[in-house]
């Protein structure tokens, strides 16, 4: 998201993927992309998705650069499990997710 910030669209892409334009008030550059998170979370608060059912991981490089956020919404119990599962090794282990 980063990269295509200032491509045209963008704007509207993010419209549509949050589904609210609120969002505008607190991402203003590029590197302000991350704050997206927070508007996704409070978006699936409000269809019901508690914070024990959605989670969000850092994905990041052999240099701790981020390379993306991967956000999980389950309102199933057998998916928070799944996710559990996945996530629960650290290190290069997880690296390699």
């Amino acid at each position: 998201m980063k990269r295509n910030f200032l491509h045209p669209g963008f704007d509207k892409t993010i419209d549509e993927m949050i589904g609210s334009p609120v969002w505008r008030q607190d991402v203003h550059s590029a590197e302000e992309v991350p704050k997206l998170i927070d508007h996704l979370r409070n978006q699936l608060s409000q269809l019901g998705y508690s914070s024990t059912r959605e989670r969000t991981l850092t994905v990041t490089n052999t240099k701790n650069a981020i390379l993306y956020h991967l956000v999980f919404a389950s309102k199933n119990e057998r998916g928070t499990s799944i996710w559990r599962s996945i996530t629960k090794h650290d290190g290069a282990q997880q690296g390699l997710f």
